[in-house]
């Protein structure tokens, strides 16, 4: 068998593939680096404008005198709501650990060969059938024809 010989080099085409890759890299950044300091301006300027406006007083941020600078409204936040926030944290772990207490009875029974499986999983499935009846039954009679 009769081998030719390349015309150039293997150590000549490589640095050019080198360059090629690095180029399409370096387009590829340049046109990602506006797009995203353009989603980071609109994403963390409002939110930068919002946490600056709850340091002041009333409508005095767009007073001619300047905005007074002020803690009174999370002062009134925690005053106001924290018994709110309190009852929340509470049905959410009385939520969970019904959850816990339940969840995991039902989990053995679906996963292992259990006699009465398909029942319980029925009962299970069965709850949310019951917002989809009220809609069908309620949305009709709700609906004026005449």
């Amino acid at each position: 068998m009769v081998t030719e010989r390349l015309s150039m080099p293997l150590s000549g085409v490589a640095p050019e593939l080198r360059r090629r890759e690095r180029n399409t890299r370096l387009i590829g950044l340049a046109l990602l680096v506006p797009a995203a300091l353009l989603a980071v301006g609109f994403l963390y300027y409002p939110l930068l404008f919002i946490v600056q406006m709850s340091f002041t007083e009333g409508s005095s941020y767009l007073s001619q005198a300047g905005p007074v600078q002020t803690l009174d409204n999370f002062r009134l936040i925690f005053e106001r709501y924290l018994p709110n926030l309190f009852v929340t944290v509470q049905l959410a772990l009385l939520a969970t650990l019904v959850d816990l207490v339940l969840g995991f009875p039902f989990a053995y029974i679906l996963v292992r060969k259990v006699r009465y499986r398909d029942i319980v999983r029925a009962f299970m499935v069965f709850p949310m059938f019951g917002a989809l009846r009220a809609q069908s039954v309620e949305y009709p009679a709700s609906v004026n024809l005449g």
